[in-house]
């Protein structure tokens, strides 16, 4: 089936990926069929796509990544490191921790932003983290493009710069994100809180900058990502959806299933493409912040309600979009 679907699927997503790059149009149907072509081509027609733009469009220069600000400078150093552990393995946990100066002013704009419970649609307060009910919750959008203390890691020069580095061409920040997660036994709230294995498939190639907002161990939710994944799916696992640890436990080693636990101010990189989830707590509650950057607009739609944000720089508009 793959031999005759997977050619199939390439040219119709490419057909696709045309008619945006002409016309900025893309469906939601062209977008369920790209992420089926994943699946059917292995990732070949994403390769295929970055490879095209890596070779065509620019880079931001060196003098316009510098004029950005910079939030967390020593990153810079473990950029051998990053770029050896994102192609090899999909991912990478900075030594580096944000300093507390920084980490303090943007946990205190997040507090003050209110939560939506994915549970009953409702808003909460998180100085009632007791009121929250259990599974995820998430702060809006339209928020978080108010806040700077936000919107300065958006334009952090050293996530521009790394980002860069791995997609191989100029980095859009296609979206961003913050949620609180609380334990749950609910199956659906798993499900909706991405605590179920699972691949994303937002854009054509993306990178996902987290930070933890609040000390996360084994017990309280670790981002778990199966080292390698992001290059290709085995032939179990070739379909969209999500997958339980029983089967994922018969085809990956122990070892290959990596937990990512952090005091607050851990940073960690991560191409989600790659089969991950949010591990189910036992206690307490994570807070996260998520940037996240892309090569190309084409895939997943996300709203960057661009009104919400107060007057932006010719190189922060390319980002920003």
């Amino acid at each position: 089936m793959k031999i005759v679907l997977g050619p199939l699927m390439f040219t119709i997503s490419l057909i696709n990926y045309c008619i945006y790059s002409l016309f900025g149009y893309q469906s939601n149907f062209s977008y369920r069929i790209f992420r089926k072509t994943y699946v059917f081509t292995n990732g070949i027609f994403n390769d295929f796509v970055s490879f095209v733009l890596k070779s065509f469009k620019k880079a931001f220069t060196k003098s316009e990544i510098n004029s950005l600000n910079s939030l967390i400078p020593s990153v810079l150093s473990e950029k051998d490191s990053f770029t050896d552990s994102m192609d090899a393995n999909g991912y990478y946990i900075f030594k580096s921790k944000v300093d507390h100066t920084i980490l303090n002013n943007l946990s205190n704009e997040l507090n003050a932003m209110p939560l939506i419970s994915l549970k009953n649609g409702e808003s909460y307060n998180i100085n009632r983290i007791d009121m929250l009910p259990e599974g995820k919750s998430l702060r809006q959008k339209k928020d978080l493009l108010k806040s700077k203390p936000v919107l300065n890691f958006v334009f952090c020069k050293e996530f521009i710069y790394l980002a860069q580095t791995y997609l191989g061409s100029k980095p859009i920040c296609n979206n961003l994100a913050s949620w609180v997660t609380k334990p749950s036994l609910d199956e659906n709230m798993l499900n909706l809180g991405a605590q179920k294995f699972h691949f994303d498939m937002d854009k054509i190639k993306f990178i996902k900058f987290f930070i933890y907002l609040t000390d996360v161990d084994t017990n309280n939710g670790p981002h778990i990502y199966i080292s390698s994944s992001h290059k290709k799916l085995p032939n179990a696992l070739q379909s969209d959806g999500r997958y339980d640890d029983k089967m994922i436990s018969k085809i990956y080693k122990k070892e290959e299933i990596v937990e990512i636990k952090g005091q607050r101010g851990t940073l960690i990189a991560v191409d989600t493409r790659g089969l991950h989830k949010g591990k189910p707590l036992a206690k307490n509650y994570r807070d996260v912040l998520q940037v996240e950057y892309s090569n190309s607009l084409f895939g997943r739609k996300y709203i960057t309600q661009l009104e919400q944000v107060d007057k932006l720089n010719k190189i922060e508009t390319a980002i920003l979009q």
